[in-house]
């Protein structure tokens, strides 16, 4: 499976939707592939919830992504929250066996973001509260343009 973990910044959308629909969202961990148990992977996610009271990100600069810097983003500052759950997060999928899709781009090399979505951007130097994530299949079927919601976790409430 083609899959990636994001925080959705308003509500997850219920199901299957199309690429050119994703909701705002941060990615948590870059695109990867897994060819193991879907609920084995669910039942780690679920688990990880667990440890992670609801936190704040905060919106800094602006800054173009991807290969031909042609994607506008709004990088999310770095606090040791949201480091400690990236890190603790891509620790227990990595014993999985993932494979990144974009490996120059992922584990230790990636940097917080929210892709601009439909013209809409996150304001700069605004609080963002993460209440959770959710695993996405960004290929269902085998299908690029079709995305699936899998499983969405929320975090403890503060």
């Amino acid at each position: 499976m083609d899959l990636v973990i994001v925080c959705f910044i308003d509500n997850p959308p219920s199901s299957i939707f199309q690429s050119s629909q994703w909701p705002m969202h941060m990615t948590l961990i870059p695109p990867f592939s897994y060819d193991g148990s879907i609920n084995e992977l669910n039942e780690l996610l679920s688990n990880f919830s667990k440890e992670f009271i609801q936190f704040s990100v905060t919106a800094s600069e602006r800054a173009l992504f991807g290969p031909n810097k042609d994607i506008p983003v709004t990088i999310i500052k770095q606090n040791e929250v949201l480091q400690g759950c990236y890190i603790k997060l891509l620790n227990l999928i990595e014993k999985l066996g993932i494979k990144y899709k974009y490996p120059s781009i992922s584990g230790q090399n990636y940097h917080f973001h929210i892709t601009d979505q439909r013209g809409i951007k996150v304001p700069t130097n605004s609080d963002i509260l993460l209440t959770g994530f959710s695993l996405v299949d960004r290929q269902v079927k085998g299908q690029p343009g079709i995305k699936q919601v899998i499983k969405t976790l929320k975090f403890v409430e503060k």
